[in-house]
C-alpha cells in the first residue's frame, strides 16, 4: 500500500508527516478520555442522588473535563491540518523543482522522453493529486495502525474476545484494499492515459486552431476531440464505480464489526461480564475503530489517482543524465567530429557516420534539402542531444577534450544557439536582453540594439513592453531582438539555425550582415536552405539522408557539380524566375 519508488520525493516531509500521525494520535487518546468521561457521566447520573454532596462535585468535574478536552480535540485538528499543509507544500517544491531541473539538463531532448502536453498535465493536475498520497494518504494509513492497537489496549481491560473481534474487523480492512490494489492501479493507469490523451488532443487542436480553420478541418477535429472525451468518459464512470463499490464492501466490514462488538457488549452486560461502566464505553468506542479506516479508504482512490501520474514522473525523472566530466573547454580551440551516429527514438531517421571540422573563427555552413539531418548536428554541437556513437572534440596545439569530459554547465558558455523561432518573454526589451548577459549595462544593451538596427523602432526604447512570444512586434523585429540577446551573450561559437526563415527582406539582411561580423571573431556555425546567404563561407558541409556528402568552399563545390550545385542551380532558377514576374 505503500509506494517505495515515491520516498525519494519525500526531503523533509518525513518529520511533518510525523509531527501529522502524532497530532492524530493524540486527538484519539483526547477522544478516548472524552469518552470515558461522558461514560462515567452517564453512569453517575444514573446514580444521583441529591443528598451527596460528592456525587454533585464529580458531576462538575466530569462536565469540565468533557469541555475541555472537546476544546482541545479541535486545537489538534488545527495542528493536524497544519502539518499536512506542510507536507504538501514540500512534496509539491520538491517535485516540481525535480521536473524542472531534469528538463533544464535534457533540454530540448526531454521531448524524446515526454510530450510537453503530458509534461504540462503532470507538473499541474499529476502533483496536485499526488498531493493527496503525501498529504493525507500516507499520514492516515500509519495513523490508522497506531489508533487500532491503541483503541484494543483500551477494549482488552474491560474484555479480550470483543477486542479482538473489533481489532480483526478493523485490519480487515487494509488487507482488503491490500487485495484491491493491482486492479485498482489498472483502471488508474487506463484513466490517466485517457485523459493525457484528451489533453494532448486539446492542446494540439488549440495551438492549430488557425490552421484548422483555414482548412476549415475544425468540426473533424471537434469530432475526434468529442470521441476522446467520450472514451475519457467511460474510463472516468469505470473509476467512480470501481470506487463506490469497494467504499460500499468496506462500509459493511465497518458496520458489521461495530455491529458485532456492541451486541457482544450487551451480551456480556447481560450474562454479568462486565459492568453497565464497560458495557456503554465499548457502545460508544466501537465506531472508534473503524472511522480511520473509513477515511483511509477515501483517501486510498484519491492518492492512487495521483501515484499513476507519479509513475510516469519518476519514469521521466529517472532517465538517465548525459554524462558530464570535470573538464575546462579549451581557449581557441576547434570543434572536431569524429565518427558520429545518432537514431531519434521512434524514428527511422539517423545520423551515419559524420565527420566534420570546425575551425576556431569563421564562417562554417552547414546545407542540404530538408529533413537531411543539419539540426540534429547542431542540436548535438550545442550539448542538447545525448552523442549515442563517436566523439565531439574540443582541441587546440596544446590539448584535445572529448564533450563527453567537459562540464556540461560550462557548455552554455561557449556555445549560443539561434534559431528561426527564438522565444520573446513578456516583459521589458531590457528584461529579454538581460537574459543573453545578465551583467550587461544600459550602454551594453543599446549598443546591441544598434547592432541589429532595431533601436529606433521600439518607441520606449530598452522599457519598451513586449507581450508573450512577441506578439506585438514584428516576426523580423522579434527576430532582431533574439540576435541582439545572443551578441550580448558574446561566447567563442554562435550556432544560427535557420536564423533568417519567415522573416522580412529588411530584417534578413540586417542580420546577415550581423552574422557576417561576427565570424570575423567567433566561431559561426551556419545552418540554412538558402545557399546565396553562405556563397562567402570558409568552408561549407553539404548533407544528404543523414550523411555528408561534400564539403569545399563555393567555388569548389560548384566546380563539382554535385548536390550542392544543384541546389544552388535551382534556387537560382527560382529566384530569376521570381523576379522576372515581379518586373
Amino acid at each position: 500500500m505503500i509506494d517505495k519508488s515515491l520516498n525519494e520525493f519525500l526531503g523533509n516531509t518525513k518529520k511533518f508527516i510525523i509531527e501529522s500521525v502524532f497530532n492524530g494520535w493524540l486527538k484519539l487518546v483526547n477522544n478516548i478520555i472524552t469518552t470515558f468521561a461522558f461514560t462515567m457521566l452517564l453512569v453517575q447520573l444514573m446514580d444521583y442522588t441529591p443528598e451527596q454532596s460528592g456525587d454533585k462535585q464529580r458531576l462538575i468535574v466530569l462536565v469540565f473535563v468533557v469541555f475541555g478536552t472537546l476544546v482541545l480535540r479541535h486545537y489538534l485538528i488545527k495542528a493536524m491540518n497544519d502539518a499536512s499543509s506542510k507536507i504538501v507544500c514540500e512534496v509539491k517544491l520538491n517535485l516540481r523543482a525535480k521536473i524542472i531541473d531534469k528538463i533544464t539538463r535534457r533540454g530540448m531532448a526531454y521531448k524524446d522522453d515526454i510530450a510537453t502536453s503530458e509534461m504540462l498535465q503532470l507538473a499541474g493536475e499529476g502533483i496536485e493529486q499526488l498531493e493527496n498520497y503525501y498529504g493525507k494518504y500516507l499520514p492516515q494509513l500509519f495513523y490508522c495502525l497506531l489508533s487500532s492497537f491503541t483503541l484494543f489496549a483500551v477494549v482488552v481491560s474491560i474484555n479480550v474476545k470483543i477486542a479482538l473481534v473489533l481489532l480483526i474487523t478493523t485490519l480487515a480492512i487494509p488487507l482488503f484494499l491490500t487485495a484491491l490494489l493491482r486492479m485498482v492501479r489498472k483502471v488508474q493507469r487506463n484513466y490517466w492515459s485517457s485523459y493525457a490523451s484528451v489533453g494532448k488532443e486539446f492542446l494540439d487542436s488549440l495551438q492549430g486552431m488557425t490552421t484548422l480553420k483555414i482548412f476549415m478541418y475544425d468540426e473533424q477535429k471537434g469530432q475526434i476531440l468529442e470521441e476522446k472525451t467520450e472514451d475519457f468518459r467511460k474510463h472516468t464512470m469505470k473509476l467512480l464505480a470501481m470506487q463506490l463499490n469497494s467504499i460500499g464492501i468496506i462500509d459493511w466490514i465497518a458496520y458489521g464489526g461495530a455491529a458485532a462488538g456492541i451486541i457482544m457488549a450487551l451480551r456480556a452486560y447481560q450474562a454479568g461480564t462486565i459492568n453497565l461502566f464497560g458495557a456503554i464505553l465499548v457502545v460508544l468506542i466501537a465506531g472508534e475503530f473503524f472511522v480511520p479506516m473509513k477515511q483511509l479508504t477515501a483517501f486510498f482512490h484519491i492518492a492512487m489517482t495521483g501515484v499513476t501520474a507519479a509513475e510516469k514522473i519518476t519514469k521521466f525523472i529517472n532517465v538517465p543524465d548525459y554524462k558530464s566530466g570535470d573538464k575546462e573547454v579549451p581557449e581557441n580551440c576547434d570543434i572536431k567530429i569524429e565518427n558520429l551516429n545518432y537514431t531519434y527514438k521512434n524514428s527511422e531517421f539517423s545520423l551515419n557516420d559524420i565527420n566534420m571540422e570546425l575551425e576556431n573563427k569563421g564562417h562554417i555552413a552547414i546545407v542540404g534539402p530538408s529533413g537531411c539531418g543539419k539540426s540534429t548536428i547542431s542540436n548535438i554541437i550545442a550539448g542538447e542531444l545525448v552523442i549515442e556513437a563517436g566523439n565531439v572534440f574540443y582541441q587546440n596545439d596544446k590539448e584535445r577534450v572529448d564533450m563527453t569530459d567537459v562540464k556540461r554547465q560550462l557548455i552554455p558558455e561557449m556555445i549560443t544557439k539561434v534559431t528561426h523561432n527564438g522565444y520573446i518573454f513578456k516583459g521589458t526589451v531590457r528584461e529579454n536582453l538581460l537574459l543573453g548577459n545578465e551583467k550587461a549595462s544600459d550602454e551594453m544593451l543599446l549598443e546591441a540594439l544598434e547592432k541589429v538596427n532595431i533601436l529606433g523602432e521600439l518607441p520606449e526604447g530598452l522599457d519598451t513592453e513586449l507581450l508573450s512570444g512577441g506578439s506585438n512586434v514584428s516576426g523580423g523585429q522579434g527576430q532582431r531582438l533574439c540576435l541582439a540577446r545572443a551578441i550580448l551573450h558574446d561566447t567563442p561559437v554562435y550556432i544560427f539555425d535557420e536564423a533568417t526563415s519567415n522573416i522580412d527582406v529588411e530584417s534578413e539582411e540586417i542580420i546577415l550582415k550581423v552574422i557576417e561580423e561576427i565570424s570575423k571573431d567567433k566561431t559561426v556555425i551556419y545552418i540554412s536552405h538558402r545557399l546565396k546567404n553562405i556563397d562567402y563561407s570558409k568552408c561549407i558541409y553539404v548533407m544528404e539522408n543523414g550523411k555528408i556528402v561534400d564539403k569545399g568552399n563555393h567555388n569548389e563545390l560548384v566546380e563539382r557539380k554535385g548536390l550542392y550545385y544543384k541546389l544552388f542551380k535551382k534556387q537560382e532558377d527560382l529566384e530569376k524566375y521570381r523576379f522576372g514576374r515581379e518586373a
